[in-house]
């Protein structure tokens, strides 16, 4: 009797264990495939010119242990926030993703200086960046990429960043949305190193005139200073990149309800792991591809859905970090 309850138990133990076993592998299965959870956006502060400045960090848990993620500095348009442009944009999503760490700084007064004289042109935002950098230079690798991105103001700041470039290539790439040179960075612009580019702009962008000339603002913004044009801004990229000409790649024109189509162009012979692409988006206004816009149409214009550029944008800096 005591064999045959034995021989009872032993047979329910394995069927237990084995059981628990294949639930284990299922469970681990299941975790496996479970999207990681998003990093937490964090609102950061240091002082910089005796001001307060502020911004916004998330870094994925693997970018804690490896040290070896690349950083994305993102920056809000004129009259924005870092944190405004995460949740339009769901940025900590894709950096999350694509395990890069993401950093939103806040403009003085909701603005950068961007070179142009009638905006800020007392804050030293380009030593602000550096400032934010030194402060989380714990979180990554000296040989990590830095990555730049910015929407209108702010990616006129990132135009700046890039052409500032003096002692060393600090940014391995940047990607600017509605963002023509102001005339007077222009100018004075001489990066002395090349860095891949990817400009994005609108040919019916009632605020950042395609074609060159005074930038209008939406709400009766007074003075916003001269642009160049989207075509001159590409051009100067051009030759920083030491590229030869741009070659047409097609045109997009997927949607047909949104009324817009993406002109897409490449630059040929470029420097050497250097690349520079432009996209425009014809009858595209004023605002981020693919997002949604928080201004209405009648001050904006159209804002196109053939693209995300928020995902053309990162799979761009994807590519960038194998050259």
């Amino acid at each position: 009797m005591q064999k045959i309850f034995f021989i009872s138990v032993l047979v329910y133990s394995l069927s237990l264990s084995s059981c628990t076993s294949a639930s284990s592998k299922r469970a681990s299965a299941a975790d496996a495939a479970m999207p990681l959870p998003v990093a937490t956006l964090q609102k950061k502060s240091l002082t910089h010119q005796g001001r307060n400045r502020t911004y916004w960090l998330a870094v994925p848990q693997e970018c804690l242990q490896t040290k070896t993620c690349p950083i994305v500095l993102a920056f809000h348009g004129g009259g924005g926030n870092g944190k405004n442009l995460e949740q339009r944009l769901q940025l900590a999503k894709e950096t999350n993703a694509r395990k890069m760490i993401l950093i939103l700084p806040d403009g003085v007064d909701k603005n950068w200086n961007d070179g142009r004289p009638e905006i800020n042109a007392e804050v030293d935002d380009v030593g602000f960046v550096d400032q934010i950098l030194m402060e989380n230079a714990s979180l990554r690798a000296t040989a990590s990429p830095v990555f730049l991105m910015g929407l209108s103001n702010g990616g006129q700041f990132v135009l700046r960043l890039a052409c500032e470039q003096k002692n060393s290539r600090r940014f391995k790439a940047f990607a600017t949305v509605v963002s023509n040179f102001g005339e007077d960075l222009a100018k004075t612009c001489h990066p002395a190193f090349p860095t891949s580019g990817f400009l994005i702009f609108g040919d019916k962008d009632p605020i950042m005139p395609f074609h060159g000339g005074p930038v209008k603002g939406p709400l009766g913004w007074k003075n916003r200073g001269r642009v160049i044009s989207a075509d001159e801004t590409a051009r100067l990229w051009l030759n920083f990149n030491k590229c030869q000409r741009f070659t047409t790649q097609g045109v997009l024109d997927e949607n047909s309800e949104d009324r817009t189509s993406v002109s897409k162009e490449i630059a040929v012979g470029c420097s050497s792991g250097v690349d520079l692409k432009k996209w425009v988006i014809r009858g595209g206004g004023h605002g981020f591809p693919g997002a949604a816009e928080a201004l209405p149409e009648r001050f904006v214009g159209v804002i196109s859905k053939e693209i995300s550029a928020a995902n053309e944008i990162f799979n761009f800096f994807e590519e960038s970090s194998h050259r």
